[in-house]
């Protein structure tokens, strides 16, 4: 059964909350807790977590404001923007089409930090005029956004200060592909930096390693090492760029054009929608274009979903992919080139094309999910695909 992920809009921007989102809120609260406790000293256990969950909250809207730095600056460069997604380690905003220009690309990634840290400053002023649980409040915020903004300046993927590495050496270089390897290769090191840090902040201010900021260490620093690797290893595989080279040449071919479903002649009107699916593979929302494709190669698939949170969030587009250099798909996150779905583009699988005239008037969708009775998914129904006598 399809899941329907809370969200709410701000400032002309979606905002999703994904479960694992309020699962980062309560370890946010877990670890303040002791900073609430040496404020309401005698409180009552409820009252310690209310106030620790606020604290929680404080370092969620830093993370939120964070986010809508770079939603905004995106669209004021002229960028669409899919939505900013609120997950357990923080945030991430989808913009939807490619970077035409690197100092866009660096732009919008210095806007993030920039934002976290006038919250700091904000935080700062706040804590500095007043007392107690305010207080607690404002120094928490203010600590808490400029760690936040200054981590995220460390030049690494996959970090926002990687992305602006990642455009300078695009800039200065004419070379993407390069840019991003050197980004990566950056970002293995901060990776490397960040699983020791526990023991260089011990040794710096004297004090003991805890074991609970060895495993956050650990845990953050493997998940930066293995998305900069993976960033390295696919940007630098020469056989990948081949085998896109060979991938929708026009705006009209499909995913994978070897293994699409022809759509038979003239169908009638009661027709089933299950003879025009197009099998289809899944990736996840941080998979890059090159990556897809050849994950639709490998299953023998005619379509690519993206998930997110173990759902299907949205269908890659035939026509964005076309656009797509070799190059550019190395690089190109497959959320960009997909068009965000919701209950409403799903298709019964034994729906015919009379039930569905309605989804198929709007002309600005191409493509639907097609589901079964319990929502699980059966693959893609692309316009394309559809007999013209059926396609209205």
């Amino acid at each position: 059964m399809q899941r329907t992920t809370p969200q709410f809009r701000l400032f002309g921007v979606v905002v999703l909350l994904p479960t694992n989102s309020m699962i980062g809120l309560a370890l946010v609260a877990w670890f303040a807790i002791p900073t609430v406790q040496e404020v309401l000293v005698g409180a009552s256990d409820y009252a310690i977590l209310a106030v620790a969950l606020l604290h929680a909250l404080a370092l969620y809207v830093s993370i939120l404001v964070h986010e809508l730095g770079h939603a905004l600056t995106a669209m004021r460069r002229g960028y669409e923007v899919d939505g900013v997604t609120l997950t357990i380690i923080g945030g991430h905003t989808t913009v939807q089409s490619n970077y035409r220009r690197a100092l866009d690309q660096a732009g919008i990634a210095f806007a993030g930090p920039l934002a976290t840290l006038f919250v700091g400053v904000a935080g700062w002023a706040l804590a500095a005029n007043t007392s107690g649980l305010v207080h607690s409040v404002a120094s928490w915020l203010a600590w808490s956004s400029v760690i936040i903004g200054a981590v995220n300046l460390l030049p690494g993927v996959p970090l926002d200060g990687g992305a602006i590495l990642d455009a300078v050496v695009w800039r200065f270089t004419r070379n993407r592909k390069l840019g991003r390897q050197v980004s990566a290769l950056s970002g293995l090191g901060v990776a490397a930096l960040w699983t020791v840090s526990p023991w260089i902040v011990g040794w710096y201010f004297g004090r003991d390693v805890q074991t609970s900021d060895v495993i956050i260490s650990g845990v953050v620093g493997l998940w930066m090492a293995s998305t900069a690797w993976r960033v390295f290893v696919w940007a630098g595989r020469s056989e990948i760029q081949s085998s896109t080279a060979e991938r929708a040449s026009t705006k009209q071919a499909s995913v994978e054009p070897d293994v699409t479903v022809p759509a038979p002649n003239a169908p009638h009107a009661d027709d089933n929608v299950r003879k025009y699916v197009r099998r289809a593979t899944a990736v996840t929302i941080n998979a890059t274009v090159a990556q897809a494709l050849v994950a639709a190669h490998e299953s023998a698939a005619g379509a690519v979903v993206v998930t997110a949170d173990n759902r299907i969030v949205g269908i890659v587009r035939e026509a964005a992919v076309a656009d797509l250099s070799d190059s550019d798909r190395l690089t190109t996150a497959v959320s960009s080139v997909a068009r965000r779905i919701d209950k409403d583009d799903h298709i019964r699988v034994d729906a015919t094309f009379a039930d569905i005239s309605q989804q198929l008037a709007n002309h600005t969708a191409q493509e639907w999910l097609v589901v079964d009775d319990v929502d699980a998914t059966v693959g893609v129904l692309f316009r394309s695909d559809i007999p013209r006598s059926n396609n209205v």
